[in-house]
C-alpha cells in the first residue's frame, strides 16, 4: 500500500534477466496495475487486472501462462484474486506477504491441510515491521514443516 509499482522495475527485469539463461529459456512478459492511490483492493483488482492483461496483448503478449506477485497488502489481494481465478493465475510469488491463515486448518492428528489451490512462493523479511518474521516463520511451519501426508 502507497508503494510507487516502479520500484518492483528492478525486480522485474532481474527476473527477466535470469529467465533468459535458465535451462530452460522462457521470456517473461510484466504488467503492473495501477490503484488509486497505490491502494490494492478486492473490489477494483479484477478491473486493474484485466486492463494489465489488455496492455500487455496491445504489447504482443500472445502467452497464456501467467503469474502473480504482490507485496504486502498487496500480496494479499493477490491471493485473494488468484483463488477465484486459478483456471488462469498457475502461480503466486508473496513478498512480504504470506498466505492468510484461512487458507488451512488443523488436523484432528495436529498436521495442516491446506485449502489453497495456486502453487505459491514466498518470499519474508521486514523491513518495515508489519509483516514480522515469526508471522513468516509460523507460515513456513504449516506449509512445509507440518504439512499432513498426500
Amino acid at each position: 500500500m502507497s508503494c510507487d509499482p516502479d520500484v518492483y522495475h528492478p525486480l522485474a527485469e532481474e527476473y527477466q534477466k535470469e529467465m533468459s539463461k535458465a535451462k530452460h529459456p522462457a521470456k517473461m512478459w510484466v504488467a503492473f496495475p495501477e490503484f488509486p492511490f497505490d491502494a490494492p483492493n478486492p473490489i477494483e483488482i479484477s478491473h486493474y487486472v484485466k486492463q494489465a492483461e489488455k496492455e500487455l496483448a496491445e504489447a504482443g503478449f500472445t502467452g497464456s501462462v501467467q503469474l502473480m506477485a504482490g507485496h504486502s497488502l498487496g500480496g494479499v489481494m493477490a491471493q485473494k484474486y488468484a483463488t477465484k481465478n486459478a483456471d488462469k493465475i498457475q502461480g503466486l510469488m508473496l513478498m512480504g506477504s504470506v498466505l492468510e491463515r484461512g487458507n488451512h486448518k488443523i488436523n484432528d492428528d495436529g498436521t495442516t491441510h491446506f485449502k489453497f489451490n495456486v502453487p505459491t512462493l514466498t518470499m519474508g523479511g521486514s523491513k518495515d515491521g508489519l509483516m514480522r518474521i515469526t508471522r513468516v516463520a509460523e507460515s513456513w511451519y504449516h506449509q512445509v514443516e507440518n504439512i499432513e501426508e498426500a
